[in-house]
């Protein structure tokens, strides 16, 4: 069973749509790194360096670092609340 709270006044599709929105913006945003990557990786095979990637893209050259290098996950044993891999100095 599932309950649905009801507000009137409207409020309802305004809460519907708005989680619709975020919902949609999500997908866009995971759809825009996907695509960023993609092209980060084909400029760097045509040769050109992080800094003219990051010019064409037009991010820092540290973000064009990240969307050639994404972190790696972890596994199911992995003790980052997060899913990503920490290591370094003070890391065990």
């Amino acid at each position: 069973m599932r309950v649905t709270p009801e507000i009137g006044d409207g409020l309802d599709s305004l809460a519907r749509e708005a989680r619709e929105a975020t919902t949609a913006a999500d997908k866009a945003q995971r759809e825009a790194a996907a695509r960023s990557r993609e092209i980060a990786r084909r400029l760097r095979e045509a040769g050109l360096t992080g800094r003219d990637i990051a010019k064409v893209l037009d991010v820092s050259p540290q973000r064009v670092s990240q969307l050639l290098h994404p972190p790696r996950r972890l596994g199911r044993r992995g003790s980052a609340a997060s899913g990503y891999e920490l290591s370094g100095p003070g890391w065990t």
